[in-house]
Formats: structure tokens, C-alpha cells, sequence
């Protein structure tokens, strides 16, 4: 299935070129299912494109005062041009939903991919890490930067050749000011600086993206724990205890990922220099924060599943 165009709101092909009703695409299969909505994977009736749709229930939007909250998703990723970044082709709306169309990923979300496996080994988690550092870096760079403040495996989409496509932008803010103070994301990820109500700027991404990591190489949360008190106990007292035989250079960069004070984490530029990176994908250009992404590896011991075909799924962890 060849890709389909550019975004129309960026100069390229007319409006006409996507779909502006329902009626204009066939719903082959749902890809998962949320409080909101639904997420399908639609095809044009002409035959020639592949979407991932979502489907948001308007009467729940309203009745839950997020209207403002989709639009700045719809706003963001019109705005977003990057590799490693889902795309948003067009959305349109009738009486009962509102379908914002974004590019298909055919290789499923990172959690699926996850589950099956269990953990990765090392170097297949540095590039998936890397890979999401390079993204990050977009949008932190950008003239009105952006903080994604959700990163977490189920936003992590896979395309073909295995390359990750970071997805649901729906908790992310431009950045207008120093410190944000908005209390959101997924419980396990939440950084200090959120429950504790003091507000958060890009740094909270960098956070996640400890979490992230060593999801990665352990296959476990670092602070779940049972019930939202325990786990935000375990969070606010940076309680990271790690499973034996774990990669050190990983380790390290998790600590340096987690610290409580955000002016101490890492920078996206940072990590992408840290020797756990380097170690696996090589230093980053002279001058650049991020190194041209690593071509498709081979079959891995720890990973030689397949994962299911999806597009923007349903979160399965707590959100707040």
C-alpha cells in the first residue's frame, strides 16, 4: 500500500485528496477501544491509502470539558513534521464524532511488542530508547517547544521495518511558558515535580523516558506498586531498585534519567551522549543532539516475535 500524501495544511496536495466524511472510507478493523472512542484502521474507498483512525465521542467531550485538550492535539500534530513522529493527514467531524486520520503503523505499539517479549536485550533497547530521544529532541528544539508529558510503550507505535512513530499527543502542551503545572499522564510515569503540584517543563519527558528505559531492559515498572498512595510514595522517594545482571551502562543512564530535582536529569542531547547510547548506535554528529537512525537489526534471542498490526491503542495503565 503506497503512503499516502503529505498533510494538506502544509502546502502540499488539496483537501480533497483525504477523506471529509465517514462515508469516504471503508472501517476494516478496530485497533483498540478507550473511555473517548475508538481507534480504527480505515482504507480509503478508492483502495489507495491505509489510515489509523480515531473515532472521539463528542457528547464525552463536552460532558468532560476536554474540548480544548483535543483541539491543542489536533493543533499539535498538524504542526509536527518528523520521521520518528505519527503524522495527522486530516480530520473532519459529524453529530456524533469527531476522526482525526493519522498515518498507520503497521507494526503495532511498543507494549504489545513488550508483552510478547518480555524484555529486550540491550541493543535492541537502546534503539527503540534512542530512537524516542530523537524524536524528543524535535519537538524540545522547536521554536515554541513542545513537551509530550504521556511517553510511555502504548504511545510508541512500530512501522514496518521496526522504527518507532511516537503517537497520542493528547496530553501534550506548546510551551508558553517556564513551568507548566497541569497534573496528567499515566501513573507509573507521573514525575515528582506533577504530584507534587509544582510544575514541570521538558524535563518531565526526560523522566519518562528513565521509566521508559528501564521497562525496557527489565520488563517491569520501577514504582508500580498496589494502589495510586504506594506508587506515588515510591515516585516521590526515587525508589529505584534494579533486577540482577541488568546492562551497567543502562543502569547508570536511568539514574541519571530519574533524579526528583528536574535541573538534574539529563538533557535529550544529553542521553543521546550517554556511553549506553554510544555504546550500541555510536556518538552523535559533531554539533548535533541525534544520530541518523540505526538501519533495521536482525533477529534477536529476547525478541523474535511479531507484533500485532495497530495503530494509536487504548492505554492499559491508570491515567490521571
Amino acid at each position: 500500500m503506497a503512503p499516502p500524501p503529505a498533510p494538506s495544511s502544509a502546502g502540499g496536495d488539496p483537501a480533497s485528496a483525504f477523506p471529509r466524511r465517514a462515508a469516504d472510507l471503508a472501517f476494516e478493523a478496530r485497533l483498540g477501544r478507550g473511555y473517548f472512542g475508538e481507534v480504527w484502521r480505515a482504507r480509503t474507498v478508492a483502495g489507495k491509502h491505509d489510515f489509523a483512525v480515531k473515532k472521539v465521542r463528542l457528547a464525552l467531550i463536552n460532558e468532560n470539558r476536554l474540548s480544548e485538550q483535543l483541539r491543542r492535539e489536533i493543533r499539535i500534530l498538524y504542526s509536527l513534521r518528523h520521521p520518528r513522529i505519527v503524522a495527522l493527514h486530516f480530520d473532519f467531524c459529524d453529530n456524533e464524532c469527531m476522526y482525526l486520520g493519522m498515518e498507520f503503523a503497521i507494526g503495532g505499539s511498543l507494549f504489545d511488542r513488550l508483552s510478547k517479549a518480555k524484555k529486550f536485550v540491550p541493543e535492541k533497547a537502546c534503539r527503540y530508547f534512542a530512537e524516542t530521544c530523537d524524536a524528543l529532541h524535535y519537538l524540545h528544539t522547536l521554536p515554541e517547544k513542545v513537551i509530550h508529558r504521556d511517553i510511555k510503550p502504548e504511545n510508541i507505535l512500530l512501522d514496518a521495518e521496526d522504527h518507532i512513530k511516537l503517537a497520542d499527543f493528547g496530553w501534550a502542551n506548546l510551551v508558553d511558558t517556564d513551568k507548566r503545572d497541569t497534573f496528567c499522564g499515566t501513573l507509573d510515569y507521573l514525575p515528582p515535580e506533577m504530584i507534587m503540584g509544582t510544575g514541570h517543563d521538558e524535563s518531565a519527558d526526560m523522566w519518562n523516558m528513565g521509566v521508559l528505559l528501564y521497562e525496557l531492559t527489565t520488563g517491569q515498572s520501577p514504582f508500580s506498586s498496589n494502589g495510586k498512595e504506594a506508587t506515588c510514595r515510591l515516585i516521590l522517594a526515587v525508589d529505584l531498585r534494579f533486577p540482577p545482571r541488568i546492562d551497567q551502562d543502562a543502569q547508570d543512564l536511568i539514574c541519571k534519567l530519574c533524579r526528583k530535582r528536574p535541573a538534574e536529569r539529563l538533557t535529550v542531547r544529553d542521553a543521546l551522549a550517554h556511553a549506553f547510547v554510544v555504546k550500541f548506535r555510536g556518538a552523535p554528529p559533531v554539533g548535533s543532539a541525534a544520530a541518523v537512525s540505526s538501519p533495521h537489526p536482525g533477529a534477536e534471542t529476547e525478541d523474535a516475535t511479531e507484533g500485532a498490526e495497530a495503530g494509536d491503542a487504548s492505554p492499559v495503565r491508570p491515567s490521571v
